[in-house]
């Protein structure tokens, strides 16, 4: 299935948005074919195969060890833990700090770097994710919330934090005047935090829903 293809699909797939979904295949898939169908579905999804040169291998390779690092480690069970596998296995470097903070939050419900209350993504109604901001959805929903913008002007604000730019003390000025009340530049700081503890390349929930949605194909074959 071509890129093209799986944007064809995309309208149709708000009902894996929210709360974890199970995953339903014919019968209880091991991790190694989790792995397997993962690397197929984005191998598909990216063309990966139209071009080969060091680069690419090195990115495929990559990729690789990151799926299979993040399988192993969060054993996933949720449409949603696969979404994440694929929103962090294209980082261009190892992922596994980013995947064993994860699995950490998934099984203790407690995290290690700050934790603002207000990244608790359940209440924005976006990709459960375990308070880790991993998709560009989120981005912009919490963006939206504290600034009370949208369009090209969330969009803008997004790149800025994206590029590890945005400092707190021009972060709370943008928030709306009942966050300014409700929130000091220490919480702007460890909002901060959260939206950019993930430093690779964001991708849309609705790209890794669809890769997701692929692989289970393959693993039903």
């Amino acid at each position: 299935m071509k890129r093209r293809d799986f944007l064809k699909i995309i309208p149709g797939l708000g009902l894996t948005i929210g709360l974890p979904q199970p995953f339903i295949t014919k019968s209880k898939p091991d991790n190694q074919k989790i792995i397997n169908a993962l690397q197929q579905a984005t191998e598909e999804f990216y063309n990966l195969d139209e071009v080969e040169n060091d680069n690419r291998s090195f990115t495929r390779e990559l990729s690789r060890q990151n799926i299979i690092y993040a399988v192993n480690k969060i054993n996933p069970t949720t449409h949603n833990d696969m979404a994440f596998i694929v929103a962090v296995k294209s980082a261009l470097y190892s992922s596994n700090l980013i995947v064993d903070e994860y699995a950490y939050r998934k099984t203790t419900g407690k995290s290690n770097p700050p934790d603002h209350p207000l990244l608790h993504l359940n209440k924005w109604k976006v990709p459960y994710t375990f308070r880790l901001i991993s998709f560009q959805e989120q981005i912009t929903c919490v963006i939206g919330e504290l600034t009370g913008v949208y369009g090209y002007e969330n969009e803008k604000i997004s790149a800025i934090i994206w590029h590890n730019i945005m400092k707190a003390g021009s972060f709370h000025p943008l928030f709306t005047p009942e966050y300014k009340k409700r929130l000091t530049i220490k919480d702007a700081q460890q909002i901060l935090d959260g939206l950019t503890y993930i430093l690779s390349a964001i991708l849309p929930f609705a790209e890794c829903s669809t890769i997701v949605s692929r692989a289970m194909e393959i693993m039903n074959a």
